[in-house]
């Protein structure tokens, strides 16, 4: 039978048990439920029972099926769970993974009578599918970020494969120019591929291990200079958050960066070698269950232990993306920033723009368990300053800063990442006070999104925080409610059942009996484009809003995202400033007590650089997440609008690099309908140099300024804008960092 040359390729054996490990610091560990999974296994085993492991990102639990069972892992407990239906046992199940583009935790098995089968863990119970086409026989199966899809290697013969794909309907043959051969298939987040790893053939037709990827459209067989010896078992890997991880049946810890593979030699192995075990990435760790052993008389010894490896590996760079700040009016002498981390794979800068004579910073770091760590930096007259967090308060920290001085000053937060197999950036604008009331427009925890919410209390009292969840579906508010510790931060995942939940499009509102600060990073991948965003909370609504930066089409998305907390439906006109012509206004009504999303790019045509003023009958609140492609380097980044009130003729930013992977503009608006804007961009440099552009900005439009064509190559810089008339001022910056 097909399926059983397949299994022979992959090197599995036909005797399986299991067992539950976790690797962390670079080593296994095993961890010690207090109920565990009963190996599905005997000799022989019966048909049907096998070990199935897939983390379902939507409830946050691994997910095992062995055939007749369910459990669920969610990093401490299994849980049985009892399904009104399950597949079909009488058949063989070859593969499940987990659909970001549905949400679900896929299952692809073949029945005795030849027919095939598709089906969906949903959380509480399997669905069968029904496609209308499905692929001729059951395969491995992975999850293709490049596409948004699921795809499947099918053996079709001993040393023959088709690729297949899932779109969440139905399958389809993709017939790629050249085929690999069926081996075990990781999804590769970091790389954006699909990794596919096993015995292969050369040309005089004897075995090797070959590595093939997957980029969505095509396979490309890769020839690192090492691999995984072929003298023992190939066995079913797992991406670990930085790259693609597997245990050979001799018990030897294997990863693949992208380019090759390497024997990690952990401090901490799996007690003993092992086969038939599956392994599943949950955000943190790798979680191992399961597998066989033959002894030395050739009995099966069986496993049901459960293991966890945390990886300790520093990620392939450069890593891609882009992160956008809106310009404030004047600095201040405090700038507050709730969320930061200097972990693994994360770089957290603070960058600071000194505009008057030289003084001291203090810069106050607070981590979640209520311990401030104090740093002083020199601020040189006339200049932009970048400190390291990560040097500051040591790796692994998760920090909120509060930065002081005696006179003005603007800060920015700049962080670079690879988390989870998402790479990118963010950055945001100091916020210069404190409030006890924040919102947010924008948000999802939907597919390929984690939202969180990071809270700062900087004060010696406890601060009681009620966070409020408007939908977009009618669904009415839910509020939850927490309690920050004094001199501490707090943050919350937004995707958990506990707080807004899954599959939300959702806005937010956060009140607190004492000033705090709340921001609301976020990490993504929008079909294919990958990454992260954050913004500070707005402390108001307001009835008129605008915003600098907007482009539409050629690799761009972008959204508006409107949060309407009245009671009452809101009238809402929408202007579109463009670098050229007249403006473009669209009405729209908000309905009461929730979120609306407005896709800019089905409001302008494809290439408009635009800018946008918000003008509503009621306060509300915008935001505008862009997603893209530029360059060659995907990702995203969002903005908060900036009240009509506030609108001044400054703009200050203390971020900005221009080098070859750093792309830095300037985007602004001059929403005045009679009078052009006359602009002077001041540049600062660390050394306190200083260059002038000057230039006009017609009424009613946008200017887009290429920092890159002002400075030379290399120079970090901060920025201020003078103006004779009041103008909104955005820097988007596009990297490979």
């Amino acid at each position: 039978m097909l399926v059983a040359v397949a299994v022979a390729t992959l090197g599995l054996s036909s005797l399986p048990s299991p067992p539950v490990w976790a690797a962390t610091g670079g080593g296994w560990v095993q961890l010690h439920p207090a109920t565990s999974p009963p190996s599905p296994f005997s000799r022989p085993p019966p048909p049907g029972h096998v070990i199935r492991l897939a983390f379902d990102a939507a409830t946050q639990e691994t997910v095992l099926f062995t055939g007749d069972q369910t459990w669920t892992f969610d990093g401490a407990t299994w849980t049985e769970r009892h399904p009104a239906s399950i597949p079909p046992l009488n058949g063989s199940m070859e593969d499940m993974t987990y659909d970001a583009g549905t949400g679900a935790v896929v299952l692809l098995l073949q029945l005795t009578d030849g027919s095939v089968g598709t089906w969906n863990w949903d959380g509480a119970n399997w669905v069968d599918q029904h496609p209308p086409v499905e692929p001729p026989a059951s395969g491995q199966i992975a999850y293709d970020s490049a596409r948004n899809r699921v795809i499947a290697q099918i053996a079709t013969g001993p040393r023959q494969a088709e690729t297949w794909a899932w779109d969440g309907v139905t399958w389809k043959a993709m017939h790629p120019a050249t085929e690999a051969p069926q081996g075990w298939l990781v999804h590769d987040p970091a790389m954006g591929t699909v990794v596919s790893y096993g015995v292969g053939w050369n040309s005089s037709q004897s075995p090797e291990f070959q590595t093939w990827t997957w980029d969505g459209l095509t396979w490309t067989q890769q020839h690192p200079m090492t691999s995984p010896p072929l003298n023992c078992a190939v066995n079913a890997g797992s991406f670990d958050g930085t790259q693609v991880i597997t245990l050979t049946g001799c018990g030897a810890t294997w990863a693949w960066d992208g380019g090759t593979w390497a024997n990690l030699q952990p401090a901490v192995t799996p007690p003993s070698p092992r086969d038939d075990f599956r392994l599943a990435y949950d955000g943190t760790r790798v979680i191992l269950f399961g597998g066989t052993q033959l002894s030395s008389s050739q009995t099966p010894v069986l496993f049901n232990d459960t293991w966890a490896l945390s990886s300790n590996a520093v990620a392939r760079r450069p890593w891609s993306g882009g992160h956008d700040a809106v310009g404030v009016t004047n600095g201040a002498t405090d700038a507050y920033f709730a969320e930061g981390y200097t972990g693994l794979n994360f770089f957290e800068y603070l960058t600071v723009q000194n505009a008057g004579a030289a003084q001291t910073l203090t810069v106050d770091y607070f981590n979640d368990s209520g311990t401030v760590v104090s740093k002083q930096h020199a601020l040189g007259a006339g200049s932009r300053t970048t400190i390291l967090v990560n040097a500051d308060v040591g790796p692994g920290q998760a920090v909120g800063a509060h930065l002081h001085a005696a006179n003005a000053f603007v800060a920015e937060r700049p962080m670079y990442f690879s988390w989870n197999g998402l790479t990118g950036g963010d950055d945001v604008m100091g916020a210069q006070s404190l409030n006890t009331t924040y919102y947010f427009a924008e948000g999802y925890t939907g597919p390929g999104f984690t939202e969180f919410l990071a809270l700062l209390n900087p004060g010696t009292a406890p601060a009681a925080v009620n966070i409020t969840y408007y939908f977009n579906n009618g669904s009415a508010p839910k509020t939850v409610a927490h309690v920050v510790a004094p001199t501490s931060r707090m943050t919350i995942r937004v995707n958990d059942p506990s707080e807004a939940g899954p599959g939300h499009e959702v806005s937010v509102r956060v009140i607190s009996d004492k000033p705090i600060l709340a921001e609301r990073p976020m990490y993504f991948n929008f079909f294919g484009e990958s990454g992260g965003s954050d913004v500070v909370g707005s402390p108001t609504l307001m009835t008129d809003q605008t915003l600098a930066e907007g482009h539409v089409g050629q690799g761009f998305d972008e959204y508006l995202t409107l949060f309407n907390p009245n009671p009452v439906d809101v009238p809402t006109t929408i202007t579109y400033f463009l670098e050229s012509g007249p403006p473009h206004e669209q009405l729209l009504t908000l309905s009461a007590n929730s979120r609306t999303t407005v896709h800019v790019n089905t409001v302008l045509p494809a290439g408009s650089d635009s800018s946008v003023h918000v003008h509503a009958s009621l306060p509300v609140l915008v935001e505008r997440p862009m997603y893209f492609t530029f360059n060659g380097w995907s990702g995203g980044h969002d903005a908060m609008a900036t009240s009509d009130s506030v609108m001044g003729v400054l703009q200050n930013f203390a971020e900005g690099f221009v080098g070859a992977n750093f792309y830095e503009y300037l985007t602004v608006v001059n929403p005045n309908p009679s009078r052009p804007a006359h602009m002077t961009i001041n540049y600062a440099d660390p050394a306190g140099h200083t260059i002038q552009v000057a230039v006009t900005i017609n009424p009613q439009a946008r200017w887009t300024e290429r920092v890159n064509t002002d400075l030379p190559s290399g120079t970090s810089n901060s920025v201020t804008i003078t103006s004779d008339v009041p103008i909104v001022a955005e820097r988007p910056m596009y990297f490979a960092y």
